[in-house]
C-alpha cells in the first residue's frame, strides 16, 4: 500500500518476485494493481538495478517500462542473470550452489533463492557467503512453519498465505495427504481457480470457516470439490481439522484470505493457530468438551446445492 503514495524513493536494487491477484477489494482491478507494483521502479535511472522474475510474464514485461538495468532470474531457462539448471543455481553461467543444499521445499523457494543470488552478486558478495546464508536459512514465521506433530499428524502454520496463489504454492510443498484450513476476510478473489487446482494436489479435505465461508463453499461446489466441512469460528475450524486428520496426514493453515474478520493481522491468526495446536498436546479432550459446553460447536443438517453466480 505504501507504493500508492511513493514519491522520492529510489532503491539501488528493486526486486519484483511475481504479480498475482491480490487486494482487489482495494484496487478494483488487476490493471491498477500491476501499475502500483511497478511503481517501485518509478524513480530508477540507468544506474539502478531491477531484478525481475522472467517466468512471470507480467513481471518480465515490466522491463519495457523502466530505465533501470534489468537482471532476470528463472527456473525455466538460462537467462541474463540467475537461473536453475541441472539441479544447480547459476549466475551468468557461474555455478553458485547446488539446489539440494536449499533447506526449503517448493519451486517458489528456488525462485526466492535465485532472486537473492542476483541481488547478492550485484552487491559483490562472494559465492561462499551466498551459499552459506541460503543453506542455513530456515524460513520465516507463519510461512510453511511446522508447529507440532500430534499422534502422527503434523500441523503447519501458513497464516501468511492470504491469497489464492500463496495458498497454492504452499499446497504444492505438501508431500503427505493434507487437511486444508481456508477462510477469513474476503479480498475479492475468484476462488474457482483455487478449488479447480486443489483436485491435483495432496489436499484430501478442506475446512471452510470465517466471513467468506459461503463464497468458498459455492466455489468448491462449482468445481465439484465435495470434500469440505463448514464452520464459523477459527478455533472450531482448527479443532475440526484435528478430528478429521489421520495419522500420517498434515493439517495446513493456508487461508487464501485476510485475517481481519477475527484477528488484527495474519501474525495474530498464526499465533492463535500455534496456541490451539499446543493445547492439543496437553489436553485436547478437555478442550473439545469446553467448546461443546460453550455452544461454540454446533452440528447442523444442511442441504447444499450449487448456486448461480448471482445467488452467491
Amino acid at each position: 500500500f505504501q507504493l500508492e503514495t511513493l514519491q522520492s524513493l529510489r532503491p539501488h536494487i528493486a526486486v519484483l518476485l511475481n504479480i498475482t491477484e491480490d487486494h482487489l477489494n482495494r484496487h478494483y482491478n488487476m490493471d491498477n494493481y500491476v501499475f502500483l507494483k511497478r511503481k517501485i521502479f518509478k524513480n530508477s535511472t540507468e544506474t539502478e538495478y531491477a531484478v525481475l522474475n522472467y517466468d512471470d510474464e507480467t513481471v518480465r514485461e515490466t522491463a519495457g517500462f523502466i530505465k533501470a538495468k534489468t537482471v532476470y532470474f528463472s527456473t525455466e531457462k538460462q537467462v541474463n542473470g540467475a537461473y536453475f539448471s541441472g539441479g544447480g543455481l547459476y549466475y551468468f553461467g557461474e555455478k553458485v550452489m547446488d539446489g539440494a543444499d536449499l533447506p526449503l521445499d517448493g519451486v517458489h523457494n528456488i525462485q526466492n533463492a535465485l532472486a537473492t543470488i542476483a541481488v547478492a552478486k550485484i552487491m559483490g558478495m562472494p559465492n561462499e557467503t551466498i551459499k552459506k546464508a541460503l543453506a542455513e536459512f530456515q524460513g520465516v514465521r507463519h510461512r510453511i512453519e511446522r508447529s507440532a506433530e500430534i499422534d502422527g499428524v503434523r500441523f503447519i502454520n501458513e497464516s501468511k498465505g492470504t491469497n489464492v496463489d500463496a495458498t497454492l504454492k504452499a499446497v504444492a510443498c505438501m508431500k503427505r495427504e493434507t487437511v486444508l484450513l481456508l477462510g477469513g476476510k474476503d479480498k475479492g478473489y475468484d476462488y474457482d481457480k483455487l478449488f479447480s487446482s486443489l483436485a491435483n494436489t495432496k489436499v484430501v479435505h478442506a475446512v471452510l470457516y470465517g466471513e467468506n465461508r459461503l463464497r468458498l463453499t459455492a466455489a468448491a461446489l462449482r468445481c465439484n470439490f465435495k470434500d469440505i466441512s463448514l464452520c464459523g469460528r477459527f478455533s472450531v475450524a482448527v479443532s475440526l481439522a484435528k478430528m478429521l486428520a489421520k495419522s500420517g496426514q498434515d493439517v495446513l493453515l493456508s487461508p487464501a484470505s485476510a485475517s481481519f474478520d477475527e484477528f488484527s493481522s495474519y501474525e495474530e491468526r498464526g499465533d492463535e493457530f500455534v496456541k490451539i495446536v499446543q493445547s492439543f498436546k496437553v489436553g485436547n479432550i478437555e478442550r473439545e468438551e469446553n467448546i461443546a459446553e460453550n455452544n461454540e460447536w454446533k452440528t447442523d443438517t444442511l442441504e447444499i446445492k450449487p448456486l448461480a453466480n448471482d445467488e452467491e
